[in-house]
């Protein structure tokens, strides 16, 4: 099961917690300086942390950060001299992610990109699919960045694996253009999916997808 929560925060400390099912500890923001604060919060098990910051509160951008799991955690932010500053946590509790690593590579929005590269070098968020493409080239273009280093060398038309699928199609699936999908020994990219109260309801996946029955409680029962 997926939740994804967020807390927003201000510098006065006030905190939210929405729909959560281990209760997330406060986030103390301490200053270290001119224009420099330090958010410090104690993590749960099996939760993935990212922080986004905001001079508005209305256009927010996620730092460069990623953090997984039990202990103190600390995340250091420049204020850029802003008069006002906001920030606010959001976590994801996914049972499968059981390290730091994991949390790095895991990709929560589908869309084939590594939620660390997201956050620290695309200033994306991992949470959202991005499927921004300014040369229009039908790839996405944090897609593009991730897979083949910038946003013009791959072209959409390309087969880059044998099974059939061109880049294109593997951009909007999220898959990895060099991996041939029709292999048995590839991996198989699952794409789960919940009801509105995070009940699993199908399993699917883009390419050589099984059947999966789950029960009412979202248990599954039978994989064809």
């Amino acid at each position: 099961m997926v939740i994804h929560y967020s807390i927003p925060l201000l510098f006065i400390g006030s905190s939210v917690a929405l729909l959560a099912q281990t209760p997330q500890p406060q986030v103390v923001l301490t200053s270290t300086g001119a224009g420099s604060w330090q958010a410090a919060w104690a993590g749960v098990t099996q939760r993935t942390y990212f922080m986004q910051w905001s001079t508005d509160l209305i256009g927010w951008n996620f730092a460069p950060v990623v953090e997984y799991g039990t202990g103190a955690k600390i995340s250091g932010m420049a204020t850029q001299n802003a008069n006002k500053y906001f920030v606010r946590l959001h976590y994801v509790d996914a049972p499968w992610i059981t390290t730091l690593q994991q949390a790095r590579d895991s990709d929560f929005d589908n869309d084939g990109v590594p939620s660390a590269f997201e956050v620290e070098t695309l200033a994306s968020s991992p949470l959202i699919k991005d499927t921004s493409d300014t040369d229009g080239d039908g790839l996405a273009d944090g897609w593009e960045r991730f897979y083949f280093g910038n946003t013009t060398t791959a072209n959409p038309a390309t087969v880059q694996s044998g099974d059939g699928l061109t880049n294109q199609e593997k951009s909007e699936l999220g898959l990895n253009p060099s991996l041939n999908y029709n292999d048995v020994a590839a991996v198989q990219p699952a794409k789960f999916n919940y009801d509105l109260v995070g009940r699993l309801t199908g399993v699917t996946a883009p390419v050589g997808a099984g059947t999966y029955i789950p029960d009412e409680e979202g248990n599954l029962t039978n994989a064809q």
